[in-house]
């Protein structure tokens, strides 16, 4: 083998020697792709909302997702004909289970200013049924 050839191989060799590896031994960039994708999405998808019970909020999304969202100090959400759902943080107005909200209501009784909600996470079927029509988004 020639000088010129050993190099790469034994470069390559190297290289693949300090990659990553997970559990099982395949790489790391290989259990990353494995998991399940987010759930999330864009404030313009809202199609409709409910109050739940204990300062729950349910947001239906274009595609037929109900979201729910845990909030902190979002009275008053019986009386409001609108609300709009902005990130807490970032440009983007993609939201994820696991991010922060802000969320403004129009047309409530008493005027206030936004409050936050955590997006918990996406209801199964059976959870939107399970839900009185009061709460259904």
């Amino acid at each position: 083998m020639s000088r010129h050839a050993l190099v790469p191989a034994v470069l390559l060799a190297t290289l693949a020697a300090c990659a990553p590896a997970a559990p099982g031994g395949s790489s790391a960039l290989s259990a990353a792709s494995d998991r399940a994708p987010r759930q999330c999405f864009q404030a313009r998808q809202i199609i409709n909302f409910r109050e739940g019970d204990d300062q729950q909020i349910y947001l239906r999304v274009l595609g037929g997702e109900v979201f729910a969202l845990a909030s902190v100090g979002c009275w008053d959400l019986a009386g409001a004909n609108a609300l709009s759902v902005t990130p807490a943080i970032g440009g983007s107005d993609r939201m994820c289970v696991g991010d922060t909200a802000e969320i403004a209501i129009a047309n409530a009784s008493l005027p206030r200013g936004p409050c936050r909600a955590r997006i918990d996470r996406v209801l199964t079927e059976a959870e939107i049924t399970a839900l009185p029509s009061r709460q259904r988004p």
